[in-house]
């Protein structure tokens, strides 16, 4: 990249060096460029913005600025659409699944993915294995379909991808309390890391670290984001630099630590990352046996962690609710109807028409799986048939209340 980008003059070039910068230098070295490819970027015309999904998406990872990478592969997206530029739209779509899974939003990842697959049945292409194998993880997918799908994308060249899969499972885990098989899924992943991705894993990496009594080892990774986000200057990266550095402190220490990465990141726009900080300062309150104050902040967890598609993280949530003295099942717990994050994937695709089967193919389920989801979703919502669904789903694809 470096050397065709001394080759080059123009728009072309500035990218390039900032794609190489991100691979080659140091990172506080490599900040200067990257900014400026992406700045770059953002002058370029429709035409050839809809063309920089993929580098839109590196270049922000790298600087972790989230509203710039939102902005841009919104505009890129829209500028497809208006074009009528289909393969661009579904590769543009597919980068968004895939980002917001990383300061954004699960349910946005997921309307993303029925778009994509809407736009390949356009272009008039199976349409039924579109996968985002992180975003199954989220959504409670088999393991091993995701383990399966990210190894395979993996070896055929998406490496990015392929890590993501494995985060994702270790995100599950720590949202299961599986702090063990977390710290074992992320370990090779932290010490072998892959480009601009791995960096955005330390913070969960360090709480995988923590809970399963490895603490020491979360240390250098928790003072590395604090030192990225001083570098870069993301609101976000910061907040989960706070989060973590929670996690290491002593207890005399780690509350100013979570009132802080509580104020930065309920500025940014991450819901599901403002849900995981209230549950660990909660958990942390209950610890030290201040009841009512964890009791709000795990409302808040859970508020938080619904509205952004977290659903995989409500049990832990409820799970401490109730050691507050809170009956499980109280006014509290204010999941809409009490969707699980599969129950309202399944809910969209059958609101949008698509058959038991059709979804299935989609999810890797089994269409009895699929049956068993909406007998529950009909169930929660007191209804009686699929024409009713679209009803009672609001345009973002939750619940209405």
């Amino acid at each position: 990249l470096a050397s065709g980008a001394g080759l080059l003059t123009g728009p072309t070039s500035v990218i390039l060096r900032g794609l190489s910068a991100m691979i080659c230098l140091p990172y506080d070295r490599a900040v200067p460029a990257v900014r400026a490819a992406m700045a770059q970027i953002g002058r370029l015309d429709d035409h050839e913005m809809m063309q920089m999904g993929t580098a839109i998406a590196s270049l922000t990872t790298f600087l972790c600025d989230i509203p710039w990478r939102d902005a841009a592969l919104d505009r890129a997206a829209d500028a497809a659409r208006h074009a009528g530029a289909l393969q661009a739209l579904d590769s543009l779509l597919w980068v968004i699944s895939l980002a917001q899974l990383t300061g954004g939003s699960v349910q946005r990842a997921t309307t993303c993915i029925e778009d994509v697959r809407n736009v390949r049945r356009a272009m008039g292409y199976d349409s039924e294995h579109v996968a985002n194998a992180a975003l199954l993880a989220w959504t409670g997918a088999p393991r091993e379909v995701v383990r399966q799908i990210g190894a395979g994308a993996a070896a055929v060249g998406f490496g990015g991808v392929g890590a993501s899969a494995t985060w994702a499972l270790a995100v599950r885990d720590l949202a299961e309390g599986h702090y063990r098989d977390a710290y074992r899924g992320l370990r090779p992943q932290v010490t072998d890391p892959f480009l601009q991705v791995t960096p955005l894993q330390f913070a969960d990496f360090a709480e995988a670290a923590v809970r399963s009594g490895h603490r020491s080892e979360a240390v250098p990774y928790v003072e590395e984001l604090g030192r990225r986000a001083a570098v870069n200057g993301s609101t976000w990266l910061r907040g989960l630099a706070q989060r973590s550095r929670a996690l290491i402190s002593p207890d005399r220490e780690a509350e100013s630590h979570f009132r802080a990465a509580v104020g930065t990141l309920e500025a940014t726009t991450a819901p599901v990352d403002i849900g995981r900080v209230h549950l660990l300062y909660g958990e942390w309150l209950r610890r030290m046996r201040r009841r009512r104050e964890a009791r709000h902040h795990l409302q808040v967890a859970l508020e938080q962690l619904n509205r952004g598609g977290g659903a995989i993280f409500a049990d832990r949530v409820r799970a401490e609710i109730e050691a507050t003295g809170v009956p499980a099942g109280s006014a509290v717990d204010h999941e809409p109807h009490g969707l699980t994050a599969q129950e309202l994937a399944v809910a969209r695709q059958a609101a949008a028409g698509r058959t038991n089967a059709e979804i299935a193919a989609g999810m890797f389920i089994s269409p009895n799986t699929v049956d068993y989801h909406l007998r529950k979703v009909f169930q929660k919502f007191g209804i009686s048939s699929r024409r009713q669904l679209a009803d009672r789903l609001d345009p973002g694809g939750g619940p209405t209340t």
